[in-house]
C-alpha cells in the first residue's frame, strides 16, 4: 500500500467492514463469494464460483461508496484493469473480466492456491541460495514480460508474490504498477511503493522511473531471502529512504558464508544506486542467475580434479600425507619415531608377488582416473542442461540445443537407447523446437507477404510449398483452400515435425467450429435474467462475439460485423506464433461477410421501428426477447455518436421493461 492512501485507508476502513463483509456466502453478480482473502484501502479481496462454469476466481471489490468520494482511487483500481489485460505470462496472476454490480466495481482474477512468500520467509527464516536462483528466474521471466509491454511494477516486495505448493511463483498486486505509455497516477510530493523495496530514485520521488527500478526491489528481495535480513534497517520511512539514497549495506556473503561469489556480486549489482549501473534488464539477470549452477558445479568438479592429480603425480614409494601426520604427531607425543623392524627378515613390501599386485592395483586405479577425468556428461547433467533451455523458452538456444554438438543431440545420441521416461521427453523436446521453428519459417514469410518486401522465402520442397500456400490462404480467410492443404502436408509428411505443425492447424480450425455452435448459446442467455450480458474471461472471446452479434441479432448489420472481424483480425496478426482460433475465425468470418455498406439513416429508421414495435407488443413478447433487442442497440452503438438517439431510445425502453 503507497503512503498515499494512508489517510484514505483511514476514512474506508469501517466503510468496507460494513458494506462488504455480508458478501461472503452470497451471490454477487455472477459470482457465489465463499471466502474473504483480505482486505485494504481500496476494497477486499474474495474467493468464489464463477456459476456458469464452477471455476474458482479472486474478486477484487472495490468498496462500497469509494467510487463517489474518490474520483483517484476510481482511476487506480480502472488503471490496475487496464494493466492486468495487457499481461499474459504463466508467472503473472490471470485477468479474466471486471463489471460493476450493485454500485461496486469488480474484477475477477487468477485465484491463486498458494502462500506469500512473505509468509513463507516468516516461517522460515531466510531461503538456500539455490532456491533462490529457481525463484529468482521465474520472477525475472515475469519482470520481463511486463516490462516489454511498458509496465513497471513498482510495488515489488515478498507480499505480492505467491508460491504455489509445485514452486511456481506468481506475481501479484499491480495496483500502483505504471503503464509507460500513459500518463502516471502518483499525486504531487507523493511517492508510491513500500518504503524497504524501494529503489533510491523512487525515494527522490522521480516521476520517470524505468525498469531499472523493478531491477532495484528485486535485489532488495534477493538479499533478504539469501541473509534472512532487509540490506536496510531503519525506524521511519523517512530514514529508510536515506538509506536507499545515500546508506551503504554489507555484502551478503559476509552474513551467510555459503552463497556463491557469482550470486553475491549480482545482488550487489542489483542495488547500485546509479540505476547505470545495474543490469540492463531482468532477462539478463535471469541468464545470470541461470550460470550460478553451472559454475558452482564447475569449480566443485575442479576441486574433485586436484585432487585426483594429486593422488596420480605422488612418487612411487611417497608416504601418503595423512602417513606422514601420524608420524609428525607421534614424535611430537613421545618423543620417538617407529619402531625398528627386527633384522634379518625382509619386509612384505619388498616381495615380489606383493609388488605385482601393487603394480596391477595402481595401474586399475591410474585407468579407472583417466575414464572418469575423460568420459562425456552423465546422462543427469546432460538431462538438467537439456531442461534449463527447454525452460528458457529462447528458441534460438532451442534450436541451438538440437545442433549436432547441441546439448539435446549429445543426450539423444548417448542415452536414446534407454527408452525411459527421460529420453521419451527428451524426444519431445526436439520436435517441439521443430515445431516452432517451423511455425516461426511459416511467420516470416507472411511478414514478409504483407510487407510486400522484394525479399522472398523460397519454399524448400512440396511440404514448405503446401505450408506457405497454406497460411497465405488463412490469412485470407479462406477456410477450404487451407484445409486442403495442410491435409496434404499431415498425409505426406506422416510423423514428422511438419505433421505436427499440419496436425495443430486442422485442430484450430475445428475449433473454429465450435465456436460457431457456442455463440447463439451465447446469445440466448442474454436478457435471460439479472445478468444482462454473459461475462466472458478472454477478451478475444469478448470481441469475436460481438462481432458475431453484429451479423446476427435483430438489429445489426453485416458492416459493422465485417468492421469487427477485420480490427479482430488486424490485432491478433501482431500476437507471435501460430494462427490461433480466434484469428482463423475472425478471418474466415470477414471474408465470408458479402462486400457492402447500410445507409446510417435507414439503420436508424430500422432500429427505430424495431424498438417502437417492441414497446407496443411489450405485453405479448416474453420480458427476455424484449430486453435483448434493447441489449443488442446498447452493445453495438452505444460508443457510436451517430446512433446517439437510437442508444437513448433503447435505454429508456429497457428502464421501461425493468420496472
Amino acid at each position: 500500500m503507497s503512503f498515499c492512501d494512508l489517510s484514505l485507508a483511514l476514512q474506508t476502513s469501517t466503510k468496507n467492514l460494513v458494506g462488504t463483509i455480508m458478501l461472503v456466502g452470497q451471490q454477487f453478480g455472477p459470482f457465489t463469494i465463499d471466502k474473504e482473502l483480505g482486505s485494504g484501502a481500496m476494497g477486499t479481496v474474495y474467493r468464489g464460483r464463477y456459476i456458469k462454469t464452477g471455476q474458482v476466481m479472486a474478486i477484487k471489490i472495490m468498496a462500497p461508496g469509494i467510487g463517489s468520494t474518490n474520483a483517484a482511487a476510481v482511476d487506480r483500481f480502472e488503471r490496475e484493469i487496464a494493466i492486468l489485460k495487457q499481461l499474459n505470462h504463466p508467472n503473472i496472476v490471470r485477468f479474466y473480466g471486471a463489471g460493476k454490480q450493485q454500485g461496486m466495481r469488480y474484477f475477477a482474477m487468477e485465484y491463486i492456491d498458494g502462500e506469500s512468500l512473505d509468509k513463507v520467509m516468516s516461517r522460515r527464516g531466510r531461503m538456500t541460495w539455490e532456491e533462490v536462483v529457481e525463484l529468482g528466474k521465474q520472477l525475472c521471466s515475469a519482470l520481463q514480460h511486463a516490462h516489454e509491454q511498458g509496465i513497471i511494477h513498482r510495488d515489488l516486495k515478498p507480499s505480492n508474490i505467491m508460491v504455489l505448493p509445485d514452486g511456481t511463483l506468481k506475481l501479484t498486486d499491480f495496483g500502483i504498477a505504471k503503464d509507460t505509455d500513459l500518463e502516471g497516477l502518483t499525486a504531487t510530493n507523493c511517492t508510491v511503493g513500500t518504503a524497504s523495496y524501494m529503489s533510491p530514485e523512487q525515494c527522490k520521488g522521480e516521476r520517470n522511473l524505468t525498469r531499472k527500478s523493478d531491477l532495484y526491489s528485486l535485489g532488495v528481495m534477493f538479499y533478504e531471502l539469501v541473509t534472512g535480513r532487509k540490506p536496510f534497517q531503519a525506524n521511519s520511512a523517512m530514514e529508510m529512504f536515506m538509506e536507499h539514497v545515500n546508506g551503504t549495506f554489507e555484502r551478503p556473503s559476509r552474513l551467510v558464508l555459503d552463497i556463491p561469489i557469482w550470486l553475491d556480486t549480482l545482488i550487489c549489482q542489483l542495488l547500485e544506486k546509479d540505476p547505470e549501473k545495474r543490469p540492463l534488464d531482468a532477462n539478463m539477470v535471469a541468464v545470470a542467475l541461470g550460470s550460478i549452477k553451472e559454475k558452482v558445479e564447475a569449480q566443485q568438479s575442479a576441486g574433485v580434479e586436484a585432487v585426483r592429480r594429486r593422488l596420480i603425480d605422488r612418487a612411487p614409494g611417497q608416504k601418503r600425507i595423512e602417513e606422514e601426520d601420524k608420524d609428525a604427531a607421534r614424535v611430537l607425543l613421545t618423543g620417538k619415531g617407529k619402531s625398528k623392524r627386527k633384522r634379518g627378515k625382509k619386509p612384505i613390501y619388498e616381495k615380489v608377488w606383493f609388488q605385482a599386485i601393487g603394480l596391477v592395483l595402481t595401474l586399475g586405479v591410474v585407468v579407472t582416473l583417466l575414464y572418469l577425468t575423460f568420459r562425456g556428461p552423465s546422462e543427469d547433467t546432460l538431462y538438467q542442461q537439456a531442461k534449463a533451455v527447454m525452460d528458457s523458452g529462447d528458441l534460438d538456444k532451442q534450436l541451438a540445443a538440437i545442433e549436432p554438438n547441441g546439448i539435446i543431440s549429445k543426450y539423444l545420441r548417448d542415452y536414446a537407447k534407454q527408452n525411459n521416461e527421460r529420453s521419451r521427453e527428451v524426444r519431445s523436446w526436439r520436435e517441439q523446437i521443430q515445431v516452432a521453428e517451423n511455425e516461426r519459417l511459416l511467420e516470416r514469410h507472411m511478414q514478409l507477404e504483407r510487407g510486400n518486401k522484394p525479399i522472398r522465402i523460397h519454399p524448400e520442397g512440396e511440404t514448405q510449398e503446401d505450408a506457405f500456400q497454406a497460411v497465405e490462404a488463412e490469412e485470407r480467410g479462406d477456410r477450404e483452400t487451407a484445409s486442403k492443404r495442410w491435409q496434404a502436408v499431415k498425409d505426406r509428411e506422416v510423423d514428422s515435425s511438419w505433421a505436427r505443425v499440419a496436425e495443430k492447424h486442422l485442430a484450430e480450425w475445428n475449433a473454429v467450429d465450435q465456436i460457431a455452435k457456442e455463440f447463439p448459446k451465447l446469445y440466448e442467455r442474454i436478457g435471460k435474467s439479472d445478468e444482462e450480458e454473459p461475462i466472458l474471461t478472454d477478451e478475444r472471446q469478448r470481441e469475436a462475439f460481438l462481432a458475431w452479434r453484429a451479423e446476427n441479432s435483430e438489429v445489426g448489420d453485416r458492416g459493422v460485423a465485417k468492421t469487427l472481424y477485420k480490427l479482430l483480425r488486424e490485432k491478433l496478426e501482431k500476437e507471435p506464433g501460430m494462427r490461433q482460433r480466434w484469428y482463423l475465425y475472425a478471418a474466415w468470418r470477414k471474408r465470408e461477410l458479402e462486400e457492402e455498406s447500410i445507409d446510417k439513416d435507414k439503420l436508424r429508421n430500422k432500429i427505430h421501428d424495431r424498438l417502437q414495435m417492441v414497446e407496443k407488443q411489450l405485453n405479448q413478447l416474453r420480458k427476455r426477447d424484449a430486453r435483448r433487442v434493447c441489449l443488442d442497440v446498447l452493445a453495438l452503438y452505444e460508443q457510436d455518436q451517430d446512433m446517439a438517439q437510437i442508444v437513448k431510445e433503447a435505454k429508456d425502453l429497457l428502464d421501461k421493461i425493468s420496472k
